[in-house]
């Protein structure tokens, strides 16, 4: 085990937030026999979600699958907690016009947020158990050298889900819907099981929709088919909301304090999946602050390639749709309108529908293929002769 320096062993570290980057720094202090506080505005860590199950990703699209798992993933930043997860092995993916499943390669993790035997309550558990002190309906000013980790400061994604029972659906599964007509912009709308007799219904969307997602969800369960099956006419047994927010700045420590996760505007600006930016930020910080370390330098080199989704390829698109963003605004993902650019729309609309949707379908031309008459394979008739045998490749070969 590495040893603090006396210094660090003597300070108190102070955390506001009791999300899961705040317990990941909390737990990294402590591993290291840091003294540590938390502070949670909540009577309670993981209230800020309904039970519901999300999406951890692999920390790079390069880490083996013997890597890959949950507790994997989580061992690697310091972190054992014991909480309910499940790997989904499939997915129905839904477009406009078809529906397929598809077989992962690789299980995909689905952790539980919130509630008993979430992630956040196996974060504190571990966190109690190593000493940390928490104080919760505390929420003080923060101060130079103290870790931020309060979730979002901005809404850029809302999404609105019903819970719906159901014990038919596949509990290894879970759909996943891009439909403009509900989750448009590119947004999407996703099922998963919960438990043995409930799943939940989800509608992504980005902010300029956040007033219409709850409708666009009741929609999509009344028009498509999918859907409608799944549901079977049965009313929501409860709802949830959320939101999040993206804003990668230029520095995460401002007036001397280490903003982590949300709270830095660390999140998937893709699909609005954080779970990784959290803990992973939460675990700098705790280095940075422990080994007096750059912590810009290391948030910027983990997150890197995954935000820029390649720098180059956003300049070339820039520049091709002629579009009036500076390369720093580039750097902060903003929206492009589609009234911005209406031809590009209109052009990349007609080029989908004539593949028959986002994922094209392979057109197989009607053929009639004649079968030779019967008198071809007469000398096959009575078998092999003698002690010979007959390959399959020679036997063809005689036919042709």
């Amino acid at each position: 085990m590495t040893m603090a320096s006396k210094a660090n062993n003597s300070k108190k570290h102070r955390i506001i937030g009791a999300g899961l980057s705040g317990l990941s720094a909390a737990i990294n202090f402590a591993n290291r026999g840091e003294k540590v506080e938390i502070h949670e505005s909540r009577e309670a860590v993981g209230m800020q979600f309904h039970p519901n199950y999300q999406v951890l990703l692999k920390e790079s699209p390069d880490t083996p699958s013997s890597e890959a798992g949950a507790k994997e993933y989580l061992n690697r930043w310091g972190l054992n907690p014991k909480f309910t997860f499940k790997d989904a092995k499939k997915f129905i993916c839904s477009t406009e016009k078809r529906d397929f499943t598809i077989s992962l390669k690789e299980p995909l993790p689905l952790i539980l947020r919130g509630g008993d035997n979430s992630l956040e309550r196996g974060l504190a558990k571990e966190a109690e158990d190593l000493g940390v002190e928490f104080k919760f309906k505390s929420r003080p000013k923060p101060k130079a050298g103290d870790i931020l980790a309060t979730g979002p400061k901005r809404t850029d994604m809302v999404a609105f889900g019903a819970y719906y029972e159901n014990s038919d659906f596949p509990r290894d599964q879970f759909l996943y819907m891009h439909d403009e007509k509900y989750s448009p912009r590119g947004w999407y709308l996703y099922v998963i099981p919960m438990d043995d007799d409930t799943i939940k219904i989800m509608n992504c969307c980005s902010k300029p929709y956040a007033k219409q997602v709850r409708k666009l969800l009741y929609k999509a369960v009344e028009e498509r088919e999918i859907l409608k099956n799944i549901v079977d006419g049965a009313k929501p047994t409860g709802t949830v909301g959320g939101q999040g927010g993206v804003d990668f700045p230029k520095t995460a420590i401002k007036d001397g304090v280490y903003h982590t996760g949300e709270a830095a505007g660390f999140q998937d600006p893709w699909r609005g999946f954080g779970m990784n930016y959290a803990i992973e930020s939460g675990a700098l910080a705790q280095r940075a602050i422990s080994d007096s370390l750059d912590y810009d330098k290391l948030w910027k080199k983990q997150f890197h390639q995954r935000k820029k989704a390649d720098e180059k390829d956003l300049k070339l698109i820039r520049d091709a749709m002629g579009l009036d963003f500076s390369d720093e605004e580039l750097e902060k993902l903003p929206f492009i309108r589609p009234e911005d650019v209406p031809d590009v729309v209109e052009y990349a609309k007609s080029k989908r529908d004539s593949l028959g949707g986002p994922c094209p379908e392979r057109q197989v031309p009607d053929f009639k293929l004649n079968l030779p008459e019967d008198s071809v394979y007469a000398d096959f008739d009575q078998g092999t002769k003698g002690n010979s045998q007959v390959s399959t490749t020679m036997a063809f070969v005689r036919l042709m």
